[in-house]
């Protein structure tokens, strides 16, 4: 039985459920929303948010109702709190009741060497000023996606008064994990998520942080507290960027073109860059080392064909040196966003590109098509790529009706970097 068909068949039982919880009646007060993040074949985070000092019960059970897990969660000063998941089943659905919340349903990805088949969604930007109101979460709810990448943007807690201080993007962060419609969404899958701009201040970077730097170490806290890392993946202080496998067929990269980014406005020397050495490393190494068919790599802003100097053309040195690196390999595919219209791009090199996004903020109109885009879609919209368990690849663009509005069937070898 897949997730949704679960779902449908217990939601209108789904406050029964709650009674899983120890002691919820405390728990209905304290928690107000909550998430699993960064699953993976044996683990994941379940993170709750709420009343700063609360104690929330949470239970972790099986489809059948068998109880694996039952935990006590203070909630810390931010109102944040989380623990980690250990000794998971692979391919197997869990669910989460955070006290009077939930429940919450994740699928653990199948492990590395399972030809499965594995769905995932990606978008970006997500306001919710009501001028942005559309039927796009509620259809992201309705994908029966294995996890969803958030690729930024998520909240905009640079909207005037922009926050400043840690306890000003605390509350941005509370606002918008608590509204009904992005819970609906956590309550459906797992969620992995990197920063892009204006989770900080827009357009910020390297130069920026030097001229504010407490307000940068400020927004970067506040987000740790509401999107943790596996102990794994805590490889070194402001490292956020990872790698997770979903079965045999799909190794995903996820980077921070943010936090290392040196001034835009400097000179495309050898010395400018988006990722910083040490990442690019890591990159560049763990896709040439990845044994899966398809390598997706997550990138905040697009490879190109934008309008302004945010995104990879303002660093060409470095990106086209990158590109470089991967030549020869099959399976490598770039999923983007930021530009606030889906797109279908082919690059030099006949590198592939997907660029989804807004969620839920102003569409952007693009510059004019030149080539290399193959496709512009300007409307709400949301990523799914699904690799079947034959190692075929579709990617499609879904409208804010749930409407299918793009499709591409993949083998790894239309994906070869030459």
């Amino acid at each position: 039985m897949r997730r949704r068909d679960f779902l449908r068949a217990t939601g209108a039982t789904a406050a029964a459920g709650a009674s899983l919880a120890l002691g919820c009646g405390d728990n209905l007060l304290a928690v107000t929303s909550a998430a699993v993040l960064e699953a993976d074949a044996t683990g994941a985070i379940v993170w709750l948010g709420g009343s700063a000092g609360a104690d929330v019960e949470v239970t972790v059970t099986t489809l059948a109702g068998v109880a694996i897990a039952e935990r006590r969660v203070r909630l810390g000063p931010a109102g944040t709190g989380w623990f980690e998941l250990t000794g998971l089943l692979a391919a197997t659905t869990y669910l989460v009741v955070p006290g009077g919340l939930g429940p919450l349903s994740f699928r653990t990805a199948p492990v590395s060497d399972a030809p499965a088949t594995v769905r995932l969604a990606w978008s970006a930007d997500c306001d919710l000023d009501p001028q942005f109101d559309s039927p796009m979460l509620a259809t992201l709810a309705g994908l029966d996606v294995d996890c969803y990448v958030s690729l930024g943007d998520f909240p905009y807690a640079d909207n005037a008064p922009g926050a400043i201080t840690r306890a000003e993007y605390t509350t941005r962060h509370h606002a918008l994990r608590d509204d009904p419609r992005v819970q609906a969404v956590l309550d459906r899958t797992s969620l992995r998520a990197i920063y892009d701009d204006h989770e900080v201040r827009n357009d910020w970077d390297l130069g920026s942080w030097a001229r504010e730097p407490d307000r940068h170490v400020a927004a970067l806290a506040a987000w740790d507290d509401f999107f943790p890392l596996r102990r794994a993946d805590r490889t070194g202080p402001g490292v956020r960027y990872r790698r997770w496998r979903m079965g045999a067929h799909v190794e995903a990269f996820l980077l921070d073109t943010r936090r290392f980014r040196t001034d835009k406005a400097a000179a495309d020397d050898g010395s400018k860059t988006m990722l910083g050495p040490v990442q690019r490393a890591w990159l560049v190494d763990g896709v040439r080392a990845s044994p899966a068919r398809f390598k997706l790599i997550f990138t905040t802003v697009p490879l190109d064909f934008g309008f302004t100097d945010e995104h990879w053309p303002a660093y060409r040195r470095e990106r086209d040196a990158l590109l470089a690196d991967l030549s020869g390999l099959t399976g490598v595919l770039f999923l983007s966003a930021d530009h606030h219209w889906f797109a279908s791009h082919r690059h030099a090199r006949g590198v592939r590109e997907f660029q989804a996004g807004p969620l839920s903020r102003g569409l952007l109109t693009p510059p004019p098509a030149v080539a290399g885009v193959l496709v512009r879609i300007h409307e709400y919209n949301v990523g799914l790529l699904e690799v079947d368990a034959a190692g075929v690849m579709t990617v499609r663009c879904i409208g804010a009706d749930g409407g299918e509005r793009h499709r591409e069937v993949l083998s790894a070898d239309d994906l070869q970097v030459g």
